[in-house]
């Protein structure tokens, strides 16, 4: 064949045509070689070079597969091109201006396809070799742009296999032809059934609803900055500490005198136990190999070669060890039961970068039952999920998911439990997020308040324990802190009241009203600022009709018993500005209370018959509300950091879980902004009176999300409001909302909503209100309403006969002017047929 320049390839197919790849031409040329013509003709490329799908720009390597086609190495372009038997148009099928999602090039020089369709690409600039088809691209070999001379490539042009499967590279820059030996392990059909082998570490079970007391005990005070934290089954604790080169380990719930392992590294990053005795530590940083310690002997093997350290370890069900490489933006994995020390990537490029194909500075990882691999992909803020097999990613975490999940910032550590629920160690956000199907919310360090209890800063990496306990690295502290499972809170609990055998009834009034219920507009003063010589702030009506009601301004609760008129007795106890109480048995008054310098926060019950008071839970802030449910959990929503707290009455830990909000003001479903009135209904349904935000909140038992009940954001056509401070349920689900900057009370439910109260503009009369906070009902349905701004409490009397079944009409209607005219004539021509009689 007769060629005007080097061929920068050459190819002959399956029916003897040899190809040539002028580079210098930008073309590729072909001749039949049982013919005697010397002449080519051109099969792709144009006359000059260009990016379009008929053009080249200095092509390279090629290769012809067995239907025909060609691809071609479009070197200057950046792309693989395939041809179709016959076809002068290309199809991108690898490089960044492919139509599907495949991988980056620079200056590609090889390709080569195996038996299944896979190509091979020799990524000339970027010093490595790319595997994949369709969309599923990764890097093979060269993955490391340092390290040693053995899995480094410098400048590689092309390539070729042998009959085993290994890959011959030859690398112009070294001067060398490198041979890669193909990993026969990597093809064995992998079960996704658990093996013989046990999990060496905890994966408890919860539930959907599973909460942790946010006010931790510190397991360990550790000078020397504990960095990686892993818990066996059994509960043996141990800890790193990259700054002194020590691991402590605790053993089955010794809390004194941890054994102590010095570790002759440079500043080891993780470590991964099995069986109590095998230690797998990183030390990557001195001499480039993960080793397996052996503690009773106190011996150490290398049992894999890394090019630095790992800031994470991981051995999954079928003895592969995973080492995430920061430096490298990748994750390794190597099998445990052969002698080879050379592993292969599984995730990431050798650059970093925020496609799905890709990691920046990955940190945890965690591989499931299923060899799915999760990474901490710190420096894009997100948790990628590599399917097996898969080198590009799913990010189930972070702000660039296709799902709303959460927003990360510089995750470190990635956890699973036994439901497949994520835990992330959200290090600059100070805290620890839990996701599955119900949605993402911080369960740990949530709140930026004084105690240092429920503070995290900087936290890790977290493990379970066997209990479902979570213990975290405090980076900022140098502690290791435990957060207590709390069972109750994935106790079943029954939505149908008619089952719950429960033998406490409701101690405040929940009364059965129909559609048309209507109380008298004109109320009549119940407490007056005179009466109590201060300000009513919170007002609780019990079933027999005693009502408790704080006064902020003096510190006290003023009690009326029984249909009273005056103040039967009245309680003083330095009640720091306590802006809400709970009754129950008409004796048990759980009230909120805040004391010392450091402003500390707590519930207590107050027994009345014997003027003793017991210390019930810890909080974040003053509680704006309190509620207790039928389950008998106690609920404060604390409005300074826009949450509700629970904890279960039934135990004695006094530490709260958090189940509506994150700490952090926003309009977002999932969060809430200066709440201020709470109700759990009889299906433990929450209601949240979302102040800010001008709505109220619903989250159904068990979810994280709230669902937009009434206010203009809601989905359905309710009602608008104007900061909403207060919500209650009568028996029959309808809602009535203190609308407070409306000066009214709403009433309804589903989209049926209508002003009942304060329906005309504000001010002091009877009929008006003025900046209301709250309000209950009594026995007889009549409603109560703290009217803040008058000073006052208001009675609005229930009308009986709006209720009737024989009224059909509970208010006068206003006649429309051509309705009149129609009257007047109707009574004159009845007029008339009378006077005719």
């Amino acid at each position: 064949m007769n060629v005007p320049s080097s061929c920068y390839g050459l190819f002959i197919d399956i029916n003897n045509n040899l190809y040539c790849s002028l580079s210098n031409q930008n073309q590729v040329v072909k001749k039949w070689l049982d013919g005697d013509s010397l002449t080519p003709i051109i099969v792709a490329g144009i006359d000059h070079p260009d990016s379009t799908s008929d053009a080249l720009n200095s092509p390279n390597g090629i290769f012809v597969d067995v239907n025909l086609n060609l691809y071609v190495a479009d070197k200057n372009n950046h792309r693989i091109q395939m041809y179709g038997r016959e076809q002068l148009h290309g199809t991108t099928v690898a490089g960044s201006t492919s139509n599907n999602i495949t991988v980056t090039l620079q200056e590609p020089t090889g390709v080569t396809l195996d038996g299944d369709g896979y190509l091979y690409i020799v990524d000339r600039h970027d010093a490595r070799i790319v595997r994949g088809k369709g969309n599923r691209f990764r890097c093979i070999l060269g993955c490391f742009s340092t390290g040693y001379a053995n899995n480094r490539l410098m400048r590689p042009r092309n390539l070729a296999f042998d009959n085993r499967g290994n890959i011959y590279v030859s690398d112009e820059m070294s001067h060398q032809i490198l041979k890669f030996t193909y990993y026969n392990r990597s093809c064995n059909r992998i079960t996704s059934n658990v093996t013989s082998r046990h999990l060496s570490f905890n994966r408890p079970k919860f539930c959907a609803t599973a909460g942790w007391t946010s006010f931790g005990t510190t397991f360990a005070s550790i000078r020397t900055l504990p960095s990686y934290i892993f818990v066996t089954a059994n509960n043996s604790v141990y800890v790193l500490s990259r700054s002194s080169f020590h691991i402590y380990i605790w053993r089955s719930h010794a809390i004194h005198s941890p054994i102590i392992i010095v570790i002759n590294s440079l500043r080891p990053e993780s470590i991964f136990v099995r069986n109590e005795n095998e230690i797998y530590i990183d030390r990557g940083q001195l001499n480039q190999t993960v080793e397996r310690w052996i503690l009773e002997t106190n011996m150490s093997v290398p049992i894999m070669n890394v090019p630095s350290s790992c800031h994470g370890l991981f051995i999954d069900l079928n003895n592969y060890i995973y080492c995430s490489l920061n430096s490298y933006n990748q994750v390794v994995k190597k099998w445990l039961d052969d002698d080879l020390l050379t592993p292969i990537v599984v995730a990431g490029t050798n650059h970093p970068d925020s496609t799905s194909d890709a990691l920046n500075s990955p940190s945890g990882i965690f591989v499931d039952t299923n060899f799915d691999l999760y990474v901490a992909d710190t420096y894009n803020n997100r948790i990628q999920m590599f399917e097996q097999g898969q080198s590009h990613a799913i990010t189930v975490a972070g702000s660039t998911s296709n799902n709303i999940t959460v927003t990360l910032r510089e995750p470190t550590g990635i956890t699973l439990d036994g439901d497949g629920y994520l835990y992330i160690s959200d290090v600059k956000s100070n805290r620890i997020v839990r996701g599955g199907p119900h949605g993402f919310q911080c369960i740990l360090g949530c709140i930026k308040s004084n105690s240092q209890a429920s503070k995290l800063t900087h936290p890790s990496r977290m493990a379970f324990d066997s209990h479902g306990n979570i213990y975290t690295i405090d980076t900022a502290y140098a502690r290791i802190q435990k957060f207590t499972f709390s069972k109750s809170s994935c106790n079943q609990i029954t939505s149908n009241i008619s089952s719950i055998t429960t033998s406490r009834n409701l101690s405040f009034n929940q009364p059965k009203l129909c559609p048309s219920a209507t109380w008298n507009s004109f109320a009549t003063t119940f407490v007056s600022k005179d009466a109590i010589n201060g300000t009513p702030y919170f007002i609780f009506i019990t079933t027999n009709n005693s009502i408790y009601v704080v006064d902020q301004s003096t510190s006290r609760i003023h009690i009326w018993s029984n249909d009273f008129t005056v103040p039967t007795i009245t309680v003083s106890d330095k009640l720091i500005s306590s802006k809400s109480l709970f009754v129950l048995n008409n004796n048990e008054i759980y009230i909120d209370k805040s004391s010392g310098n450091n402003r500390q926060y707590f519930v207590e019950k107050f027994i009345l018959d014997a003027n003793i008071s017991v210390f019930i839970m810890n909080t974040y802030g003053l509680c704006w509300g309190l509620f207790i449910d039928i389950n008998n959990n106690i609920y404060c929503l604390v409005n300074k950091y826009h949450l509700v707290a629970k904890k279960s009455l039934d135990d004695n830990d006094t530490r709260v879980i958090i189940v509506a909000g994150n700490g952090q003001r926003g309009s977002t479903f999932d969060v809430l902004d200066s709440p201020s009135g709470i109700f759990v209904g009889t299906n433990l349904d929450l209601y949240v009176a979302d102040t800010n935000n001008h709505r109220i909140q619903m989250f159904k038992q068990g979810q994280l999300h709230g669902i937009t009940v009434a206010g203009s954001t809601s989905e359905k056509i309710t009602t608008g409001l104007n900061h909403p401070t207060g919500i209650t349920l009568d028996d029959n689900g309808y809602l009535y909302i203190v609308d407070s900057f409306n000066n009214r009370i709403v009433r309804g439910k589903g989209n049926t909503f209508r002003c009942i109260l304060g329906c005309v503009a504000p001010g002091s009369d009877p009929h008006k209100l003025k900046g209301p906070r709250q309000m209950a009902f009594d026995s007889y349905g009549n409603i109560y309403v703290v009217d803040t701004d008058n000073h006052r409490i208001q009675k609005f009397s229930f009308l009986k006969k709006s209720c009737e079944s024989s009224v059909m009409i509970t208010s006068t209607p206003m006649l429309s002017h051509s309705t009149t005219i129609l009257l007047k004539y109707s009574m004159f021509y009845l007029m008339l047929f009378m006077f005719c009689i």
